[in-house]
């Protein structure tokens, strides 16, 4: 199965919780640098962390919004421009992607970026791209910010 997850507006206890609770077995870094000003969230740290729950940790590099096409959408706010850039890049990555679907096909995987709302993630794109290439017919986004309201599941294919 296959999971995405944010953690703005989270601790890192929180963060993992979700994890736990999902039954998530690996959690794949798509973030091109991952660092984090916010405590927790940088690639040592966070690696640390879960894997003292059990929880493998895999940084996917090459899976990241590159440096430009971030920047672009800062200096814009352009989401589509973005989508445009990032798909494009997409492109060049067909063994990560096929890595993504392998973990997926023997356990649950988890792939993380910072943003809360996954619509205005890359990691959504990621998504969309491997349901549209038929790899993937089911993505579960998690919500580890609202207690109350599920997370969002969709049938991709």
């Amino acid at each position: 199965m296959l999971y995405t997850i944010g953690y703005e507006g989270v601790n890192a206890e929180r963060f993992v919780a979700e994890l736990k609770r999902k039954g998530i077995n690996v959690l794949v870094d798509v973030r091109e640098m991952p660092l984090s000003r916010k405590k927790g969230f940088s690639k040592n740290a966070l690696a640390e962390l879960v894997s003292a729950e059990g929880i493998e940790y895999v940084h996917i590099r090459s899976l990241g919004a590159p440096r430009e096409v971030r920047y672009r959408l800062k200096q814009t706010g352009d989401w589509t421009e973005y989508c445009q850039g990032y798909q494009a890049h997409l492109s060049d990555c067909e063994a990560a992607l096929d890595e993504v679907v392998t973990l997926a096909g023997q356990q649950n995987i988890c792939l993380m970026c910072f943003e809360a709302d996954w619509r205005t993630c890359h990691r959504s794109l990621i998504t969309t791209h491997l349901a549209e290439t038929g790899r993937v017919s089911v993505v579960e986004h998690l919500s580890p910010q609202s207690q109350t309201s599920p997370a969002a599941r969709r049938a991709v294919a």
